[in-house]
Parts: C-alpha cells; sequence; structure tokens
C-alpha cells in the first residue's frame, strides 16, 4: 500500500483467472448450443426469407421491454512496477530487477438489476439501451508489495534474503471492500440473415442472425477498510517505508474505481425452437477498451486525495465482452421469461500510472497490466409489442 517517488504504491494481481468460461458458464454455452445445433448432426434443408420480417406468419415486434436479474461474481486487480531504488551488492543489471505492487479485488459479488428496451422502426434494424446499477457489500482486497529479481539472490542490509524472487512481497495486507458497479450499453442490431431449418417433417426452427455495433461502459467503485498487515518479512524494508506491524490497523478509508468504455461490435443468433421456446446467443468484443483507473489513499499525508493516483491504459477483451445465451419460455404473445448466462471480462496493459503528490508535484510508474471481469446467471421477464 505504498506509493511515492522511491516506492510507487500498491497495484494487484489476479490469482489464477482464466479468461475462458468455466463451470455453469461453460454448461450454459453447451446447453444452448445443443437447443440450436443438435439437428446439424442430421442432414437439414434450410429455407431463406427476407431479413425484413420477422418469424413468418407472425406479426413483428416492434417493443420490447425488459428487465434482467444478474446474480453476478465480480473481480479486478491492477499491477503497477518501477526501478529499484536500491544499489546492490553484487551490482545486478537494471533489467533484471524492478520492485512494483499488485492490488486485488475478489468477492466483489452482486445481484444486479439491467433494464432494457429495443426498438425496432424496420425489420431488418432494431435499437438497444441497456442500463444498470447496485451496491456490493462484501469482498476481500489483497495488497501486495514486491521485489522481481528471477535468478539472482538479493541480500538486505537487514540480513533478510530474497532467495530467486519472483514477485516476492516485502509487505502484504488486506481489506475489507464494499461499493458499487455500473453498466450502460447503446446498441443497434442490423438483421443479415433469416431461414427456416426443417430437420425432419416434424421439426423445423425459424433463425435470425443479426450483426452490431455499439458502446459500452462500464464502472467499479470500490471502498476499502478494515485493513490487516499479514505479513513483512524485511526489517529494512518496514523501516524505510513505515510499515505497521502484523495485525490490524486503524483508518483505512481508501477507494479505487476501475473504468472501461469502447465500441463494441458482435453477432446477435436467435433460434425460435416452436411456438412458446426459443434460444438467442449475442458474443462481442471491444478491439479497442479505453481504461482509466483512479485511487485516493487516504492513510498517506505525502499523496494528493481525489485522486491520488491516475491510470490509463487502451485495452481489449477475451471472449465475451459481453456475451450471454438463454432460453426463452413465451406463454402467451406479449410476455416472455429468460434464464441464461451473461459475462464481461476487460484486460489491458502496457499504460501510465500518474501519482499526484500533496506538494503538487506528479510522478509516474508503469501500469503492467489491469483487468475486470463480471460473470454469472441471469432471469428476465420482457414485455413485447
Amino acid at each position: 500500500m505504498y506509493d511515492g517517488s522511491v516506492a510507487a504504491g500498491f497495484g494487484e494481481q489476479l490469482k489464477t483467472r482464466s479468461y475462458f468460461l468455466r463451470g455453469s458458464a461453460r454448461a450454459a454455452l453447451i446447453a444452448a448450443a445443443l437447443l440450436c445445433a443438435f439437428s446439424r448432426a442430421k442432414a437439414s434443408e434450410m429455407q431463406f426469407f427476407p431479413c425484413c420480417v420477422d418469424e413468418p406468419g407472425l406479426p413483428m415486434e416492434v417493443l420490447s421491454l425488459n428487465i434482467k436479474r444478474w446474480y453476478s461474481r465480480g473481480a479486478g486487480m491492477f499491477r503497477k512496477s518501477f526501478p529499484f531504488p536500491f544499489p546492490t551488492s553484487p551490482p545486478i543489471p537494471p533489467s533484471d530487477i524492478s520492485m512494483g505492487s499488485t492490488l486485488e479485488f475478489n468477492g466483489i459479488n452482486t445481484t444486479l438489476n439491467l433494464y432494457s428496451v429495443e426498438v425496432r422502426p424496420a425489420g431488418w434494424l432494431s435499437f438497444e439501451a441497456e442500463h444498470g446499477n447496485d451496491a456490493f457489500r462484501s469482498g476481500t482486497g489483497l495488497d501486495h508489495d514486491w521485489i522481481n529479481s528471477p535468478g539472482y539472490d538479493l541480500y538486505s542490509p537487514s540480513g533478510y534474503v530474497y532467495y530467486d524472487p519472483h514477485d516476492s512481497d516485502f509487505s502484504k495486507s488486506m481489506s475489507s471492500l464494499s461499493g458499487a458497479t455500473e453498466i450502460t450499453a447503446l446498441r443497434a442490431y442490423l438483421r443479415v440473415i433469416a431461414y427456416h431449418e426443417r430437420i425432419e417433417d416434424s421439426v423445423a426452427y425459424t433463425h435470425f442472425v443479426d450483426v452490431f455495433g455499439g458502446y459500452v461502459w462500464y464502472d467499479d467503485k470500490i471502498q476499502m477498510r478494515d485493513a490487516v498487515q499479514v505479513d513483512e518479512p524485511d526489517p529494512f524494508l518496514n523501516a524505510v517505508y513505515g510499515l505497521p506491524p502484523p495485525g490490524p490497523y486503524p483508518g483505512l478509508d481508501s477507494s479505487f474505481t476501475f473504468h472501461w468504455e469502447g465500441a463494441e461490435i458482435g453477432l446477435r443468433e436467435k433460434c425460435i425452437l416452436n411456438s412458446v421456446l426459443s434460444s438467442e446467443g449475442r458474443f462481442g468484443v471491444v478491439p479497442a477498451a479505453r481504461y482509466v483507473g483512479r485511487g485516493s489513499w487516504n492513510l498517506r499525508s505525502d499523496l494528493l486525495q481525489n485522486p491520488s493516483f491516475r491510470q490509463t491504459a487502451t485495452g481489449h477483451a477475451f471472449d465475451l465482452f459481453p456475451g450471454w445465451l438463454d432460453l426463452t419460455y413465451s406463454p402467451v404473445k406479449f410476455f416472455a421469461v429468460k434464464a441464461g448466462y451473461m459475462a464481461y471480462f476487460f484486460y489491458a496493459k502496457d499504460g501510465v500510472d500518474t501519482i499526484n503528490f500533496a506538494d503538487g508535484s506528479t510522478g509516474q510508474d508503469h501500469l503492467d497490466r489491469a483487468k475486470s471481469e463480471r460473470r454469472g446467471l441471469f432471469a428476465s421477464a420482457s414485455l413485447k409489442f
């Protein structure tokens, strides 16, 4: 948790997080894919029809109002580094040794209410707006300050030895988290394919494929309190940076915000199974996402507050960004309920961390990477006209 001209503060590392779907996500993907793709194992017969009409023989939906209850699990991290500020004996090349900080935010889970409206002025074109925000009141923050010097042993003046350090902590602390998540998205859909797929006389599916473009905003606003110093093995660095002894220490009331935004492109497919059941999937990517991180650190008197530091980088996304799969049940003409899976994954690297000091001066560190994710199951209800 230390940030300054000699040691630039705090960062984080998201532990063993893979940006490929696992567990319930993978099961949801497989189930939805089977619903629409099972027939392809057999010889199928396709009949294409104009994209400007909806399901043949049925009126086209002009307006859809939707509320989605998203049971989401969230996490975030950032890592930053800077040159090692002390002489070493024997000398270690500057390129082979560094210090830095990694800050992890885990378990920032919340149940989001997402509200959306989709308007279709023409059969081949529709527009969607979606927004949601809600608070989370649990989570764990881990703050690692570390030394990295693979292949070398580093001897501290205190007698402590870092043997072949790979991001080895000289300080580790924990905090409890609360905060809020906010999502806003605007999209325009262009229908490019519409067709029937007949498997046998009694089994036929209708498919619609849309391409879309839009813009997405995502924020995780995190408050850190109830600090506990977990580890501080090196007495020399303890004294240099004024680390508190292991155990709880009072006064932490710091904040950090992950902000992501960018233009999104992707595909959406709807598969009508019968008169009451349908399945829908949407997959998108933001190829140039803008990342801004802002932190205020109240325990550092030498740092300006609001913000103490500001991070910027250009990133992108892997897998689903955003993406969802669902199964829809429409018992009556104007009403539908859905269940499915939804996920956002954000990633940026090689950015700048600007430190704002209380005396008006600034400093810069290298932002190695930053990540955010939110994923989970949802249930929703829709009115369609």
